[in-house]
């Protein structure tokens, strides 16, 4: 289907419930406001701080389930090679999930935060 063809459907269906010019689909321009503006920005904000808790979460975990599977392949006469690889593995699905799961509830917080400084309620209890 040609976009000319799109146009003229879409003009026609428009100029039938709507009276009066209706612009066409590349005539709209999209505004950004400061609003638009302020969410993206906290949306960048959520984002790196998801990104910087799974970049330190990873390590931790591998860490974490390395030493558990030493721990527990130590008493075995078993080799360490594949249960460490798999407990490296495991360490990087764990620190991926929680790292980003942090970052997401830090991010929370603070919005809430900000929120709550701003009620006029809770600024007049901090002032007494």
């Amino acid at each position: 289907m040609s976009s000319a063809l799109q146009h003229a459907e879409y003009a026609e269906y428009a100029e039938s419930a709507v009276e009066g010019p209706v612009p066409a689909p590349a005539e709209v321009v999209a505004h950004t406001s400061d609003e638009s503006a302020s969410a993206r920005d906290a949306e960048s904000r959520m984002v790196r701080l998801m990104i910087v808790a799974t970049l330190v979460a990873i390590p931790l975990f591998i860490g974490i389930w390395m030493g558990l599977v030493a721990i527990a392949v130590s008493f075995t006469d078993e080799g360490y090679i594949a249960p460490l690889a798999m407990s490296a593995a495991i360490g990087v699905l764990s620190g991926v999930f929680w790292g980003t799961w942090m970052g997401f509830i830090t991010y929370s917080h603070g919005q809430e935060a900000e929120r709550k400084a701003q009620r006029p309620a809770f600024r007049a209890e901090l002032s007494s």
